[in-house]
């Protein structure tokens, strides 16, 4: 069963981890149980279970089997509050009766990596004094490299020395039907084997609903029992101003059947910064042996120096570890000359640092001499380049198109000091510029040579292509413009014969109109002269009644010969 359920959690962390990148790598990761050293009858202590990574590891998996002796030792529970398992392909489990613990967990991809990580908390409650130890039967961390490799390198057990009776400050034991111990957290220092540079701790638990108060302490022992009395019972606290070192949070439960078990947390500050320390020059740059090197190296009393970083001038910090230092002095990896400012920052293992840096100058080793290049040269055909620099020494040779886009490729000179570089990548048609630099065994770096111009042009065939391909589309662009200007002008032309006849329609409609408006005008005229003219036979007409019918005789005879005119005129115009 046992074998059938690791080939199921192996299947699943290799699923889980197969998109990540296959990669040789060394057996570098282990797993660990951590807590105090001793512990009494009837006190309940937390044994986390610790993994850590060396190097660039990354794990995608950790399965353990876990012993304890079940005669000395009672697993209350296995907590997996703050693990770095984000998945598990079955939930921890254990069984008191045979003293045994199991776990499978997995970290999808990127997976983890880093320092005491924890898995599980295993809580225990101590039943009898003696010495117990809690052991690996078996184990394995797989790495995240799609392969399922197996990287674990080594387990420690604990071995806990477990007293007759608890110390004076501890609480009486436990009565029928009183609380279990607070399950304790911390999101400020959640690892007990972490040194944190934070004074002011935050613990936090669950109060069940039947707590009527709880009691809390901290200090140096392992073993005690708390005394500050909170009623009600709180579900947090926070610490405020701990100087440094190691300490244990201590917290138990009351409820209307008395005092419960007693829960102990282990935790660590360190807000010291390493020592002060001093950069030193063992060799200055010069043009002999231009890579510079340096010596430095500090101590940290709390919890000790973890890593250095360099930085030169703006180039990316290097991880620098204490056993590199202790083999001697630092050789700058420089990318540039002239002035350059080195920084050097010491941490200690709880993330504390020191820093100090210098101003040296670093000289230039000789640029590469280019003796010939390729200048000219069609699509196709391979882009070479030779010269001569320091015998064993790498040149780096960077091509820029018109475009800004840089490719780079290198080559390595021969005893003599002589190099070629035959360009393997694809270069279209177009202009374009290199430089080289030369980079010797020692890491020095020389300045890039002056720029070098070439030009990549098309093959026969396709300059061919691409001139009668130019000369028909110059074709169709005046074809296309004159069947524009031709249809452009017809367009024009016949909407304005169409507006012309329109207009002259309209023209003899408006005559015809004015013909016939007048007509009526002139008959009724005509009516007013006629009736004018019957008065007149019948009786003397008014002198004014004469004046008016002479002009209304004289009027119509004007607008007759005008109307006439006029109506000649649109017709003339109406046939045109």
């Amino acid at each position: 069963m046992l074998r059938h359920k690791l080939f199921l959690f192996s299947t699943l962390a290799l699923f889980i981890g197969s998109v990540a990148g296959v990669t040789p790598h060394a057996v570098a990761a282990t797993l660990s149980l951590s807590s105090g050293d001793s512990a009494t009858i009837g006190q309940t202590i937390q044994i986390p279970l610790l993994v850590s990574t060396e190097g660039s590891e990354v794990l995608n998996a950790v399965s353990a089997e876990v012993r304890f002796p079940p005669q000395a030792l009672t697993l209350q529970s296995i907590s997996k509050v703050g693990s770095v398992m984000s998945f598990w392909a079955e939930d921890p489990s254990f069984s008191n009766s045979n003293g045994t613990a199991s776990l499978q967990g997995v970290v999808p991809n990127p997976g983890w990596s880093g320092q005491s990580g924890t898995v599980v908390t295993f809580v225990f409650k101590v039943k009898a004094s003696g010495t117990a130890t809690i052991s690996f039967s078996s184990a394995s961390i797989l790495a995240n490299d799609g392969l399922g490799s197996n990287i674990l390198s080594k387990t420690y057990a604990k071995t806990l020395s477990l007293g007759d009776s608890a110390p004076e400050a501890t609480s009486p034991g436990a009565v029928r039907g009183a609380p279990l111990a607070p399950v304790i957290t911390s999101s400020t220092h959640p690892n007990p084997s972490t040194r944190y540079k934070n004074g002011s701790p935050l613990f936090s638990w669950k109060v069940p609903t039947d707590i009527i108060a709880a009691r809390l302490l901290y200090d140096r022992s392992p073993v005690s029992s708390p005394s500050i009395l909170y009623s009600p019972a709180v579900a947090r606290k926070q610490l405020t101003d701990v100087s440094d070192g190691t300490y244990y949070f201590h917290a138990q439960f009351e409820n209307a059947s008395g005092w419960g078990a007693v829960s102990h947390i282990r935790f660590q500050i360190d807000t010291t910064a390493p020592k002060p320390f001093s950069i030193a020059v063992v060799h200055q740059s010069d043009t002999n042996s231009p890579q510079a090197t340096i010596s430095f190296r500090t101590s940290d009393a709390t919890s000790g120096v973890d890593h250095y970083t360099v930085t030169i001038g703006d180039a990316d910090p290097v991880i620098v570890l204490p056993s590199e230092i202790a083999k001697g002095p630092y050789a700058l990896s420089v990318e540039e000359s002239g002035q350059q400012t080195v920084v050097v920052k010491a941490y200690d293992r709880a993330g504390n640092t020191a820093t100090d840096s210098i101003t040296l100058d670093i000289v230039a080793i000789e640029s590469p001499t280019i003796t010939t290049y390729s200048q000219q040269l069609r699509v196709g055909d391979p882009f070479s380049l030779s010269g001569t620099t320091y015998p064993g020494a790498s040149v780096l040779v960077t091509i820029k198109d018109s475009s800004g886009d840089i490719e780079t490729e290198s080559t390595v000179a021969d005893g003599s000091g002589s190099f070629s570089l035959a360009w393997t990548k694809h270069l279209d048609a177009g202009a374009y510029s290199f430089t080289a630099v030369t980079r010797n065994a020692a890491g020095a770096t020389s300045l890039p040579t002056e720029s070098h111009i070439f030009v990549v042009a098309g093959t026969p065939l396709a300059q061919w292509g691409s001139t009668v391909f130019g000369y028909l589309l110059f074709a169709f662009a005046v074809v296309a413009a004159v069947v524009l200007v031709v249809g452009a002008s017809y367009i024009l032309w016949y909407r304005l014969s169409h507006l012309r006849r329109r207009l002259k329609q309209l023209t003899v409609r408006s005559g015809r109109g004015a013909q016939h408006d007048f007509e009526l005008i002139m008959d009724d005229l005509h009516s007013l002269a006629v009736l004018l003219h019957k008065a007149k036979q019948r009786r003397q007409l008014t002198q004014e009644e004469d004046v008016i019918l002479e002009k209304l005789k004289l009027h119509l005879r004007k607008l007759e010969d005008d109307i006439l005119t006029r109506l000649e005129q649109i017709d003339d115009e109406a046939g045109g």
